[in-house]
């Protein structure tokens, strides 16, 4: 914003400047150099377009006073316009750079005054009051420059501050997210260890390895349910297996009992169990037998002589 307005500054300036072709000259490089800062700036180089815009002005202005050929009272307007240099030095540089500037101005205007060729008019106010022109002069480049400083530094300072306290905020909405988070999982510890130990303590005291830990996928303690629902699932089919092979031995003692009596084990006693279809075949075979009782053996053939 810094050189846009010095911009509109020395536009406005410009027409006043038309009766004196130093000031006028001095005014159109110094916008041709803000257009260029501008330009270069649009390209995304802000230091160097504030460093552009800072020296042209500088520059410009001290060689509109020192190539002057005789300083005028009318050249005494220039002394005004180095206290622009400061405000785009400020807005990219530390603001103590504003009084390194103010001091070089300073010795610019005590070297001018001092040192170059004065015109008669100038002169004249010179020798008639010359406190009454160094002095104003002076002291508008000293008391912009202070402003400027405390200003800037006050606007620094408040940045800073508004800076720290968002960080702070920010800190203090994570340590909140944070601790909610820390809430959140205590809260699944908590849950799934009483599930956890519902679950188990049911299936050692009643024997049920069918039941299940209902912990959801969003629980930190998911992975776990989830191995001991495993476990609980195999422990279950072992225990089926168990019975099943208890529950065979059982039909298989009842059959080898059958069989040794020569009885068909009785149809309506299916088992479940895989010897079932060997019992299909025994009676099978037993029916068989008693239907087509075996012929007794022939005796044996002799022939006669």
């Amino acid at each position: 914003m810094i050189i846009p307005i010095d911009l509109i500054l020395l536009l406005l300036a410009a027409p006043t400047a038309l009766d004196n072709p130093p000031i006028l000259i001095v005014l159109l490089s110094l916008i041709g150099a803000m257009i260029l800062s501008i330009i270069v700036k649009r390209m995304g180089r802000f230091y160097l377009a504030g460093v552009l815009a800072a020296f042209s002005i500088e520059i410009g202005l001290a060689t509109a006073i020192i190539g002057a050929p005789r300083l005028s009272v009318a050249e005494l307007p220039l002394f005004a316009l180095l206290v622009q240099p400061g405000f785009v030095i400020v807005a990219f540089f530390s603001p103590i750079m504003i009084i390194v500037l103010c001091v070089l101005n300073c010795a610019l205007i005590l070297y001018a005054l001092s040192f170059l060729h004065i015109a008669p008019d100038l002169a004249a106010s010179l020798a008639a009051n010359r406190p009454a022109i160094v002095v104003p002069t002076l002291a508008l480049q000293i008391f912009v420059s202070i402003i400027t400083l405390i200003l800037m530094t006050t606007l620094i300072r408040a940045i800073a501050r508004a800076d720290r306290a968002e960080e702070i905020a920010e800190l203090e909405h994570r340590r909140r997210e944070q601790d909610q988070r820390e809430l959140e999982m205590k809260t699944q510890l908590e849950e799934g260890v009483q599930q956890l130990i519902i679950s188990l303590n049911a299936a050692a005291s009643k024997g049920d390895f069918s039941v299940q830990v209902p912990l959801a996928q969003e629980n930190i303690l998911w992975r776990v349910g989830r191995a001991v629902n495993t476990l609980l699932s195999r422990l279950q089919g072992f225990r089926r297996d168990l019975a099943e092979l208890e529950r065979t031995r059982k039909v298989a003692t009842i059959l080898v009992e059958y069989t040794r009596r020569g009885q068909h084990f009785p149809s309506e006693q299916w088992t479940g169990t895989s010897l079932d279809p060997l019992i299909i075949e025994l009676n099978r075979q037993s029916l068989q037998t008693k239907r087509f009782p075996t012929a007794p053996p022939a005796p044996p053939f002799h022939e006669e002589k």
